[in-house]
């Protein structure tokens, strides 16, 4: 197995190497990067892809032994801020995919009217009702694309 030792994992009733870690993002745990390694890191990050400079050449520049330290703070702060933007455009899409939702939630059976753009822009906290026109246009645009997608996936199962 490996060196460390060993821990008896009870959900899989086997002995395995690591032990549960606690997250990165809990409040306190010391793992976490301190205010001081993500400035580092983001120092590393703009010396590599802004100014161009070698992974020997950041470590240098930072007092680093070696080029890894360099390289996985790159990648620690790439990793960081490719979370965060991916969990803002999640929580965008899914409030255009809302906002589509209650324009289309309508039913001419029961004498229901089609809910403005405006109801929408209050419902969901959008400044205008323009906003709500684009969230609606975006999330059909995404559906338009996906159907593409589909549609194109079935004419190579044909071929």
């Amino acid at each position: 197995m490996g060196n460390g030792p060993q821990h008896y994992h009870p959900a899989l009733g086997t002995m395995s190497y690591h032990p549960t870690r606690p997250r990165f993002t809990c409040a306190g745990n010391p793992a976490s990067p301190q205010a001081g390694e993500r400035e580092a890191d983001l120092q590393a990050w703009f010396m590599r892809f802004r100014d161009g400079m070698t992974y020997r050449q950041i470590a240098d520049r930072l007092g680093w032994k070696t080029e890894s330290a360099a390289y996985k703070a790159v990648w620690r702060f790439n990793r960081r801020e490719l979370a965060k933007h991916q969990t803002r455009a999640a929580k965008v899409r899914a409030r255009q995919d809302a906002a589509l939702r209650e324009r289309l939630s309508w039913d001419e059976d029961f004498g229901e009217r089609p809910t403005t753009y405006q109801e929408i822009a209050n419902g969901l906290n959008y400044a205008h009702r323009a906003s709500a026109w684009k969230a609606c246009q975006r999330a059909l645009e995404r559906l338009g694309d996906r159907l593409q997608d589909m549609d194109e996936d079935q004419d190579d199962e044909r071929d």
